[in-house]
């Protein structure tokens, strides 16, 4: 069975669940917004609405990661007592929805769950998630950490760079204009620190990747860089053919996660800069055949690591003219590890 968990309305949840229903796997959608939603947890058991899920199961998550509160540092993933006292705090729907991402983590021989934050959960901002992707090797721009409005604004005009709040609370992460900065201080300083990125000429790439798996490549060429390459669309979608797959290996021993987007900028020299890293990604974006191809080639690869016996080819076909050449020019160089870069 496939349990796919979320808002009623969520598109991607819609889109996962017509990839099901064309390939005849059968699933179960649960809405987290329904007043019944109930999540029941003990060392022994898992109920969900009241009903124990079967076993052998897949649960995919979706619009959920950043409804998730922030552990404190000093307590650890593994104390029960902790995910408890959620369940009788009044954040009940983010108690029960992270204490169902635990058990499900923690009952790997029982049940698949396609996302697993917990391993990244305590990356609580972009600024840690670039630190880590440095660690291990991957290009990262300059960043700079402030809380200070003047300091802010003369990073802002000197580079020009993109401004990105740093959540210490359960929000998401969101880009900012030069003209809301006076609203996000208070006497020219702000409780909360925020980061700047140094610019990087180039076009702007969001892979998605099952575990060590890449599914699709999304190129997204600025206004600006039109006279660049002409031939290239502004929405161009190419599937990877085995360019990216030592990247995933990569990134999935730094991270551990399931289903997960990496978001950043190719320049003109080959070289690609990591801006960010989605473990809650979003494909509803795309356009309707890229949408069904990443859907359909997703549920195929959450099947085969959910060993359910029905297994599924990717029937989905890409549609549309794509620059061969300049992609696979672009996919050659693209996650090169610099083995002298300075940390």
């Amino acid at each position: 069975m496939l349990y796919l968990i979320g808002k009623k309305d969520n598109p991607q949840l819609s889109l996962m669940a017509s990839a099901a229903r064309k390939n005849g796997v059968d699933y179960t959608k649960i809405d987290t917004d329904d007043p019944q939603f109930t999540v029941s947890i003990s060392p022994e058991e898992l109920l969900i609405n009241g009903l124990r899920p079967e076993s052998k199961s897949v649960f995919f998550l979706s619009g959920v990661y950043y409804q998730f509160p922030f552990l404190p540092e000093e307590k650890a993933f593994t104390d029960w007592t902790y995910f408890q006292d959620f369940h009788l705090s009044q954040q009940q729907l983010k108690s029960q929805l992270y204490s169902l991402l635990y058990i499900l983590s923690c009952k790997k021989d029982e049940y698949t769950l396609v996302n697993d934050f917990i391993p990244s959960i305590n990356l609580t901002s972009r600024y840690e998630v670039l630190l880590k992707l440095k660690d291990g090797g991957f290009r990262v721009p300059k960043v700079c950490l402030s809380n200070s409005l003047l300091k802010v604004q003369e990073m802002h005009k000197s580079l020009g760079g993109v401004l990105w709040s740093y959540p210490d609370s359960n929000s998401p992460i969101r880009e900012i204009t030069y003209g809301k900065l006076d609203d996000l201080f208070n006497g020219g300083h702000s409780s909360i620190p925020y980061l700047l990125y140094e610019p990087v000429r180039g076009n702007v790439l969001r892979i998605s990747f099952f575990e060590d798996r890449p599914i699709l490549v999304n190129i997204i060429s600025p206004p600006e860089r039109k006279a660049f390459n002409e031939e290239l669309e502004k929405f161009t979608y190419c599937i990877p053919e085995g360019e990216l797959e030592e990247t995933g290996r990569k990134l999935y021993r730094e991270f551990g996660a399931g289903f997960y987007e990496v978001f950043g900028i190719l320049d003109d020299e080959g070289t690609f800069w990591f801006y960010d890293i989605s473990f809650d990604p979003n494909i509803s974006y795309m356009d309707q055949d890229a949408q069904n191809y990443a859907a359909s080639r997703l549920l195929e690869l959450m099947l085969k690591k959910g060993g359910i016996e029905k297994k599924i080819p990717c029937k989905e076909v890409l549609q549309g003219k794509r620059n061969t050449v300049f992609l696979k020019r672009m996919l050659v160089h693209l996650f090169e590890i610099q083995q002298n870069q300075e940390l």
